[in-house]
């Protein structure tokens, strides 16, 4: 702002149109679209493991659900790797619980089958079990032996 040498003790002139920088207001109002933006581009960027962490969770309530059914029946519910990318979960005879579970185009590895006993524990369970989708992400369930609980 310019000083005007005609006002009385040398008063400052009221800015000209135009020839101030950005307010503040206008700065914040950009900082937060420029947020909202980002946001947004971070949610729906390619590239998400959303699938194979929903796998993962699918898995883990299949197998929770096989607990309880052994625990509640009296054992001999088996976990059946049907391929590399589906399972099936069945009773002591070999029927179906429910249809088979295909997570394709996730991968399981290592995965053999295994029953379980009355109190929900597997009889030989491998210690992890790790999905892997074709982009390389991966996600490792942990089964404790002892208790026979599963966690990603």
């Amino acid at each position: 702002m310019d000083i005007d040498p005609a006002s009385p003790k040398g008063h400052r002139n009221r800015p000209v149109a135009g020839a101030g920088g950005w307010s503040l207001v206008e700065l914040i109002m950009v900082m937060v679209m420029i947020g909202i933006l980002s946001v947004g581009v971070m949610i729906y960027s390619p590239g998400d493991d959303v699938e194979l962490y929903n796998t993962a969770d699918t898995l883990i309530m299949d197998y929770r659900q096989l607990q309880l059914l052994s625990m509640r029946n009296g054992g001999n519910y088996r976990f059946v790797r049907l391929s590399n990318s589906s399972y099936e979960l069945q009773d002591s005879t070999g029927t179906p619980v429910e249809d088979a579970t295909d997570i394709f185009p996730i991968q399981m590895s290592p995965f053999s089958n295994f029953t379980m006993d009355t109190m929900g524990v597997p009889d030989a369970p491998p210690p992890t079990i790790t999905l892997a989708d074709a982009s390389g992400n991966t996600v490792v369930l942990t089964i404790y032996s002892e208790t026979g609980s599963i966690f990603r």
